[in-house]
């Protein structure tokens, strides 16, 4: 057979490898065109941001990308951005990616100038890219040990806040440790960063160093929405710096949720606090602040982000020299009686309104605003811890406010309403105490209104005026009245109904009363007088322990008891017009006119007149009383007479002098020119028809003297 013969018979040996060398340079051709093609169009650069949007919200950017041999890669220009074509909220100027990275090995990360630009927007899409990352599951495998370094700084608003930062990070999987240095706001601070928890849940930021500008970090904090922001009237008080050294602050996977200790030092200052912090609520447990300036404090504290709201509670506390207490305010007697305090503020408009409880004997609210009085409402506290808002002429010695409301301004209180339990009022001298009751004062510019009902004596106003006041009494028992009040003078044991319309006069030497009004009915004076009923006015004045009166009035009842006998003192409705005065229990009777009245309140024709002078003891009922009268009732004198054997009668002009002794009537001497007149004496003398002038002597049985 002939021999087969090949189509394509196999090339010789030597043609073999020119071929195989002719295929690698194509490959390697290929492999280096494929590579730079790669690198110049930044293909890696597309592929990680393409793997960061497949996996994470947000739009990642990068300029540029190159592979530094088979272990290095270098990004630059790279942006994160909420959306495409946003201000990026995070730009790093260059990344250098290190490890075995033909493999998919990644052993250290450095990243070179990282700016976060801190807006209210962006600070909410980085927290939601955070939430993202920590809820996609870790990957199958042991967990490898990657390094990470990081440079650069914080701004928020455009306002840089943290730069010169240097941070190291240590990761296997979700374990980190991080060590980082930064200056804030100008001043070195040095963090700790470790996590912790079976699955690594939870995150651990510790300030090994660092001091940090209290008010500006609470100006960022509040333009990110994160705090309410602090009013400028605040930062007077609020330290500038304070030193956050040792404070630990722990924070969930999905940094949600915040709690830890927070430890602070300042110039004037420390305090302490465990911390609960969520997307909304600030927590402040087992508070402690010790400043003299602003505040001492144990208490815990609530900060509202949402609703703009702050409220601290203290189980003891001391405001320092700095908080804005008005300096009336009796702030160590408030805090013995009412030690636990309530602060509740909310920031309105700009400005705070504030509302401090506090509770302890009794509880108060006051509350303040801008623009608006100081506000107070109590319940069962003392009255003394409202002395210091008073005029200093009233004092308010004794008792309790069951319920109290009181406003007060800039010069002092304002208005301030009570219901009062065994009140204590000191005023001009005068004590009036044990009263229940309500009480309304007001400051005016003249001095004080003030309106009291007290359910067991009537009801009382002053209304101050230019001149002194006005002073109006509705007494349904005068003894009520007189029984609680005490004074200079020594007031006569009263008891009846008072109606007192009066304007109050203070000169250089007395105070003076014009009485506009005083109606007494059933008034009386224990053992010496009952049943009066006057209506009258006139002039008062009070000159130290001495008072002296000028009234003018007409009785229409009442009795008074004169030798165990109680006498008409109506008889004739008689009006009358008296000068007198009371020192030292001494009633002193200058000159009392009297004249008898028809039922309408006109002078009798025919009627009796009368004068009186004299003085006596009211704590003994003695004295002496010189008296004329003109068609003098005969058979009234007679009732005076104690001798019952001895009897006038009929009409006549007379003049007497009476000696009482405690109480009763020791003798009567006098003069009387009969106009109609008898005499009886025993059994056996019996005149009528008197004429002339007639002296007469009566005394009591016992006496030595003779009758003449």
């Amino acid at each position: 057979m002939p021999p087969e013969v090949h189509p394509f018979p196999p090339p010789p040996r030597r043609r073999r490898w020119r071929i195989f060398l002719v295929l690698m340079l194509i490959f390697i051709a290929a492999v280096v065109g494929g590579g730079w093609w790669a690198l110049s169009t930044n293909q890696t650069g597309h592929l990680i941001s393409r793997l960061f949007s497949d996996r994470l919200p947000g739009h990642l950017e990068i300029d540029h990308s190159e592979f530094t041999g088979v272990d290095g890669l270098v990004l630059t220009g790279v942006r994160l951005m909420r959306q495409r074509g946003e201000t990026p909220a995070v730009t790093i100027p260059r990344i250098v990616i290190s490890g075995e990275l033909w493999q998919g090995r990644v052993n250290q990360i450095r990243i070179e100038g990282l700016q976060f630009d801190a807006t209210y927007d962006s600070v909410r899409f980085i927290h939601q890219l955070i939430k993202v990352e920590v809820a996609i599951p870790p990957p199958a495998g042991t967990p490898r040990l990657r390094h990470f370094d990081f440079t650069g700084g914080v701004s928020v608003n455009g306002e840089v806040v943290i730069d010169k930062a240097q941070v190291g990070v240590d990761a296997t999987g979700p374990k980190i440790m991080v060590e980082g240095t930064a200056n804030y706001a100008g001043k070195r601070i040095i963090v700790e960063v470790k996590t912790s928890g079976i699955h690594e849940e939870f995150t651990h930021i510790k300030m090994i160093d660092g001091s940090l500008p209290v008010w500006r970090s609470c100006d960022w904090l509040a333009a990110l929405k994160l705090l309410p922001e602090l009013p400028q009237e605040a930062r007077a008080w609020v330290p500038e710096h304070a030193d956050l050294a040792n404070t630990v602050v722990i924070a969930d996977r999905a940094w949600e949720h915040f709690t830890g200790e927070a430890r602070a030092r300042w110039t004037t200052g420390h305090g302490q606090a465990a911390l609960n912090i969520d997307r909304r609520f600030v927590r402040l447990a087992e508070l402690k602040i010790q400043d003299a300036g602003i505040i001492t404090l144990n208490g815990q504290a609530v900060i509202d982000t949402d609703e703009r709201k702050v409220a601290v509670s203290a189980t003891s506390w001391s405001p320092g020299s700095r908080l804005p207490i008005p300096a009336m305010v009796p702030t160590a007697a408030i805090l013995a009686a009412m030690p636990r305090a309530q602060l509740d503020g909310a920031l309105i408009s700009g400005a705070w309104d504030l509302q401090l409880k506090l509770s302890g004997t009794g509880e108060t609210a006051l509350a303040w605003s801008a623009g608006r009085p100081l506000s107070i409402d109590s319940k069962g506290i003392a009255l003394s811890l409202l002395q210091p808002f008073l005029p200093r002429e009233l004092t308010l010695a004794a008792g309790s406010a069951q319920l109290l409301h009181a406003e007060v301004g800039a010069n002092g209180l304002n208005v301030a309403t009570a219901t009062v339990e065994q009140a204590r009022v000191l005023w001009q001298g005068w004590a009036l105490g044990g009263l229940d009751g309500q009480v309304v004062l007001k400051v005016v510019p003249t001095g004080i209104d003030l309106d009291v009902t007290l359910p067991v004596m009537g009801k009382a106003s002053w209304r101050s005026t230019e001149a002194g006041g006005r002073l109006e009494i509705d007494l349904d028992t005068a003894e009520a009245l007189v029984v609680r009040l005490k004074g200079p003078q020594v007031l006569p044991a009263l008891s009846g109904a008072i109606l007192l319309d009066a304007k109050i006069r203070q000169t250089n030497t007395a105070l003076l009363a014009d009485i506009v009004r005083l109606r007494l009915k059933e008034v009386g004076i224990t053992d010496g007088l009952r049943h009066l009923d006057n209506e009258l006015s006139g002039t008062v004045s009070l000159h130290g322990a001495r008072a002296n009166a000028h009234v003018l009035g007409r009785i229409t009842s009442g009795e008074v008891r004169i030798a165990n006998v109680w006498h008409n003192l109506a008889r004739h409705r008689p009006r009358f017009n008296a000068e007198v005065s009371l020192a030292n229990g001494l009633l002193l009777a200058d000159n009392i006119l009297i004249r008898a009245t028809n039922a309408a309140g006109d002078p009798l024709i025919d009627g009796y007149s009368a004068g009186l002078r004299g003085s006596l003891l009211l704590s003994e009922l003695s004295g002496t009383i010189h008296s004329v009268a003109d068609h003098a009732d005969l058979d009234w004198i007679n009732t005076l007479i104690p001798n019952n054997d001895s009897v006038f009668g009929g009409e006549g002009a007379v003049t007497v002098t009476t000696v009482l002794q405690h109480g009763e009537i020791d003798s009567i001497k006098g003069h009387f020119l009969p106009l109609d007149a008898h005499l009886r004496l025993g059994q056996f003398f019996k005149a009528t028809g008197i004429k002339g002038a007639v002296e007469f002597r009566i005394a009591r049985p016992t006496a030595a003297t003779p009758l003449k």
